[in-house]
């Protein structure tokens, strides 16, 4: 192929490819964003927009352990969406996807030695957001938009423009507004592409955290914000210790290890031959039982959490590798940048894991397989496979979007609107067991009148289009957003202060489990508050499933 044929391919594929996936995106909603809904965190981000709509300051007047940038951008849903809030922020969702994938296409094409040809520019993209959402629920998340915003920041920081390379600072400093881990990956990134000398970078990363604090320290907020956004502080038990004692995380290295070593053993092959060694055959097998894994784990219904983390032992096995014998691989920097996003994602107390760019790893690890089929000539046999893969993975999607909705039971029992019941949740549908805890909910709304009421310790999306504003001072009151004693009293102190004109709505039952049944609900240190409300408020009422208290 001549240099024109190239410049024309590196230009007409990736549009090809965004187009492709912004179809597929469009299919995903209308096929999947129906499915399900449980009343724990979905619609938490979103029920956050509608305090910043209101005019609440954050962490001064509302409790919130991340800083507020995601709830910021799902702003327009919760203005804008009118009855059918979750089913717009879904469709928006699914585009999140699209766009990291196709991002990561063009960061993985930039460390390639070669231009993507078509079918990878497409399978690629595909085997990136098949993995990565795996089941994972479709909802607006901070982690998500996090990923969004450090993914194109990279993505611009790799280019040649100057300006752009100061954008993509700046998108990887609004990233840790989403969620405060990703300070890692923007520090990272300087460091890894060699940019840690220009103080200038420093300055761009650093504006939004500078601008974010300086704005609340004026509205008398700085305060509250320093402790809430440090409440959470055991990153090494989280960040080191849980990859270490992961069942996957070791041989994950092994195999990364191992595999990396066969690709590249055999000293006789060279560059443009068409040899094909055995020994280099088993390397390519390795990281393709790791690829076929990511398949069979999603068939069979076990999240991909724990196996994302042998994932990250793949590629960090194959780094080992590559520092090791001190290879001119110009691969390596992907490699460390791959490791760098699983690494700062998996930071989190409520899904610790690198799961959610697992496609990210698994296309990395199928680049370890294509840079070798290169080798040898015989790209047109690896477009072959990873077609195959590719559609694999996407009957094996439909599949398990089906049979595994989040919380929630198989498609085939979601019988149930939830149109007129969960404000703003039209066109979404659930089990008779959620559906008949919110109408329970009704009638206990109903028994107090029109009066002011809160309801805990789940539920926080009720209150994204409820008429009412939640009385409370965070909208999901469990010890992993309540995590430290400042904030259990601050929270008990605004409660009381409010006591003689508020109701509270108590569970019965674990919202968590109606996907299972009607579970009794047990007071725990999780649930600390319902354990505060039994002991210090009084009973005057109940429903089938909710307890009302004053």
């Amino acid at each position: 192929m001549n240099s024109d044929n190239l410049n024309v391919s590196s230009r007409i594929n990736p549009m090809i490819s965004g187009l492709i996936l912004f179809a597929l995106a469009l299919i995903a909603h209308f096929r999947y964003s129906w499915m399900g809904f449980n009343p724990t965190d979905d619609g938490f981000i979103l029920a956050y927009g509608r305090r910043l709509i209101e005019g609440q300051i954050p962490h001064l007047d509302f409790i919130s352990i991340r800083p507020i940038l995601s709830p910021i951008i799902h702003i327009p849903f919760v203005l804008f969406g009118g009855d059918s809030v979750y089913w717009y922020s879904r469709l928006f969702v699914w585009f999140e996807f699209g766009i990291i994938s196709w991002t990561w296409m063009l960061i993985f094409r930039h460390f390639q030695k070669s231009v993507f040809g078509l079918v990878q520019a497409i399978t690629v993209p595909i085997i990136i957001s098949v993995i990565s959402i795996n089941y994972f629920p479709i909802m607006a998340w901070h982690t998500i938009d996090g990923i969004l915003l450090a993914s194109l920041g990279l993505l611009l920081v790799l280019g040649d423009n100057r300006i752009g390379k100061f954008v993509g600072y700046l998108f990887l400093g609004l990233a840790y507004l989403c969620k405060q881990n990703f300070i890692f990956m923007g520090i990272g990134v300087i460091f890894i592409l060699r940019d840690w000398k220009n103080y200038k970078y420093w300055i761009i990363l650093s504006l939004p955290g500078i601008s974010y604090l300086s704005i609340l320290a004026a509205l008398g907020g700085f305060k509250d914000t320093i402790n809430q956004l440090t409440s959470h502080s055991d990153i090494f038990r989280i960040g080191i210790i849980n990859y270490l004692v992961t069942y996957t995380f070791i041989p994950g290295v092994i195999t990364g290890y191992l595999s990396k070593y066969f690709i590249d053993k055999n000293p006789k092959l060279k560059e443009n031959s068409n040899h094909i060694s055995i020994i280099n055959i088993l390397g390519v097998i390795g990281f393709a039982l790791i690829a076929i894994g990511a398949i069979v784990t999603c068939i069979l219904g076990r999240f991909i959490a724990n196996p994302a983390f042998g994932l990250f032992g793949a590629v960090l096995g194959g780094a080992i590798y590559i520092l090791r014998f001190k290879k001119d691989d110009t691969y390596l920097k992907a490699v460390l940048l791959v490791l760098l996003l699983a690494w700062t994602v998996s930071i989190s107390v409520g899904y610790n894991s690198p799961a959610l760019i697992g496609g990210i790893m698994v296309a990395l690890l199928i680049g370890f397989i294509n840079r070798y089929f290169q080798s040898i000539n015989r790209t047109g046999l690896f477009n072959i496979i990873i077609l195959i893969y590719a559609v694999i993975l996407l009957i094996s999607f439909d599949y398990i979007r089906h049979k595994y909705v989040y919380r929630d039971c198989s498609a085939d029992l979601l019988t149930q609107n939830l149109d007129g019941l969960l404000p703003g949740g039209n066109n979404i549908k659930t089990n008779p067991r959620t559906h008949e805890f919110f109408v329970d909910m009704q009638r206990a709304i109903d028994q107090i009148g029109h009066k002011r009421y809160a309801v805990i310790p789940d539920c926080a999306g009720y209150w994204v289009k409820n008429t009412q504003t939640n009385p409370l001072p965070l909208d999901w009151p469990q010890s992993v957003e309540v995590c430290s004693d400042e904030l259990a009293e601050r929270l008990v102190f605004e409660m009381g202060m409010q006591r003689e004109k508020t109701y509270i709505l108590v569970q019965k039952i674990m919202a968590s489990r109606l996907n299972d049944g009607y579970i009794p609900l047990i007071e725990s240190q999780y649930y600390f508050l319902v354990r505060y409300i039994h002991h210090y408020y009084t009973k005057i009422g109940e429903t089938k499933f909710f307890e009302i208290y004053q």
